[in-house]
């Protein structure tokens, strides 16, 4: 009599000719709910089934690449979310993953997924080496931001394409040294390969991507820094210095954006180091960050003659019209006009 062998679905997604068990098999293991069907062909165990709206899109971004014969690659959002850059909705990625096929491979004639058909080197790509998602093959982060920044608005493609330089710049260099005044070799390299990629891309989105590299500093500390400048570019304000250092009688001090004919500086704080969370010690360490932001601005203003205005990273990302008009003010207030 044959010995009845127990098979345990595999908890990453898998095709049923890579399973020791036949289709009819896996047909009723669904039924159980011991496996789920993540598209047509490609299953998962179901203990294995992604818990977030992100971790599906991208297990289903590998499942298609499974079941599709030719070599596409995850781009644009989908590859932003592989590879950690920072989308102003990280939780909110569209309903079908974002791919690319080079033509040299084939064409794409299905309606689902969503796939481009454009020239992508083979240097424009890389595979998630480990975890949930190893095997995923996505676009490198330079041209996945570039990618982004022909397609979204700017403060949203800034985003992008300053975390992409800024990570490279750290490679080399340590963060004090995005701080105050930056050797051109450093901005030059932390630039390159972006440039190096945005001069092979075609005409499609071009200026939006010029006019965002334009733009583009590793000094800018946060993702709502970022915005923070596509919003200044777009509402036309004069653009400022960055990450400018003042000396104070308690030491340095650095100002995210100073803009020196006017002596107005703004500081742009993310909201989740105010935010002490539910323990008495958690919020004392909040109120004592807030307590310091408060007297670095006062010291500024005190002992070299500045304007500060403040605003929280939240506002940066999605309420721009409310810093924007405080800066506007300030900045009219000491003399300038646009």
């Amino acid at each position: 009599m044959p010995r009845l062998v127990r098979w345990d679905p595999p908890t990453v997604p898998f095709r049923a000719e890579h399973v020791p068990v036949d289709r009819e098999y896996l047909r009723r293991a669904a039924d159980r709910g011991e496996i789920v069907r993540l598209i047509r062909g490609v299953y998962v165990g179901a203990s294995g089934v992604a818990t977030t709206a992100v971790d599906h899109h991208l297990q289903r971004a590998l499942a298609y690449q499974m079941h599709f014969p030719t070599p596409i690659v995850a781009s644009h959002e989908t590859a932003a979310a592989a590879l950690g850059l920072p989308l102003l909705r990280s939780g909110v990625l569209p309903d079908q993953p974002r791919f690319i096929l080079d033509p040299g491979h084939g064409s794409h004639r299905h309606r689902r997924p969503r796939i481009r058909v454009v020239p992508l080197p083979a240097h424009q790509c890389q595979t998630v080496a480990e975890g949930p998602f190893e095997g995923l093959r996505v676009t490198t982060p330079e041209r996945t931001a570039l990618d982004l920044a022909a397609e979204l608005p700017l403060p949203e493609g800034l985003m992008a394409l300053d975390f992409v330089a800024r990570r490279r710049a750290l490679c080399h260099v340590d963060p004090m040294a995005l701080r105050g005044e930056v050797a051109d070799e450093v901005t030059r390299d932390a630039m390159s390969a972006l440039l190096a990629v945005d001069r092979g891309l075609g005409r499609r989105g071009a200026r939006r991507r010029r006019i965002a590299l334009a733009l583009t500093d590793p000094r800018h500390e946060s993702p709502a820094e970022s915005a923070s400048v596509g919003h200044m570019f777009l509402a036309g304000f004069p653009m400022p210095e960055v990450q400018v250092r003042f000396p104070t009688c308690r030491g340095e001090r650095f100002l995210d954006f100073y803009w020196p004919e006017w002596r107005v500086g703004g500081e742009c704080d993310g909201a989740l180091k105010y935010r002490g969370g539910d323990s008495a010690e958690g919020q004392r360490a909040a109120d004592s960050r807030r307590v310091e932001e408060k007297r670095r601005a006062m010291e500024l203003e005190r002992e070299h003659g500045l304007m500060i205005v403040p605003w929280l990273g939240y506002e940066a990302l999605y309420r721009p019209t409310v810093f924007l008009s405080s800066l506007a003010n300030a900045l009219r207030l000491r003399g300038a006009q646009w």
